[in-house]
């Protein structure tokens, strides 16, 4: 089995993926695999969970494998939610589930690649409710650190690490 990674910028108007339209930022996927609802001939309840594709494949992606090499637009992240009918009061808060068609694009590795750091932590906050942590590219960690002393300051760092330190040993 043979796959491609992808880098996907087509996003939908969603809490969880809003920021990294903003950000005009992409999600690196390993090999993702399209997601989706299903279609369903019966009706739906008004309590049913409601799936929202969140991101997508271009429109010229096609599934290796297929002989007819057709072109589509696959969707590979979806956040379902199902909560309580609307105007109608609930004990509990609602449900949500964030579904998403690579297993390993959050993994060691890859969470630093593209937007995958940022999109974790976006989807998590929508999880809990917290969507106040989605208003845009969280922090970065400090790769290098520059300390500035003045001459007189280092002078005296050099007579503490040289003649103190050993003296006080002695």
């Amino acid at each position: 089995d043979q796959g491609f990674d992808v880098i996907v910028s087509a996003f939908t108007a969603h809490p969880i993926v809003n920021p990294l339209l903003g950000a005009k930022t992409a999600l690196y996927l390993i090999r993702p695999r399209p997601i989706g609802k299903l279609d369903s001939r019966s009706p739906q309840a008004a309590d049913a969970p409601r799936v929202e594709a969140v991101a997508f494949s271009s429109t010229r992606a096609f599934i290796e494998g297929d002989p007819n090499k057709e072109r589509h637009q696959f969707p590979f992240i979806a956040a379902v939610e199902k909560g309580a009918i609307k105007d109608v009061i609930a004990e509990r808060g609602t449900t949500r589930i964030v579904v998403a068609g690579d297993s390993m694009f959050l993994g060691n590795q890859e969470i630093d690649k593209l937007g995958n750091r940022d999109f974790a932590g976006y989807a998590v906050g929508w999880l809990l409710e917290r969507t106040q942590f989605a208003q845009g590219p969280g922090p970065r960690p400090f790769r290098t650190f520059k300390i500035v002393r003045t001459r007189s300051e280092l002078r005296r760092a050099e007579w503490i690490l040289l003649g103190a330190f050993p003296g006080a040993v002695l």
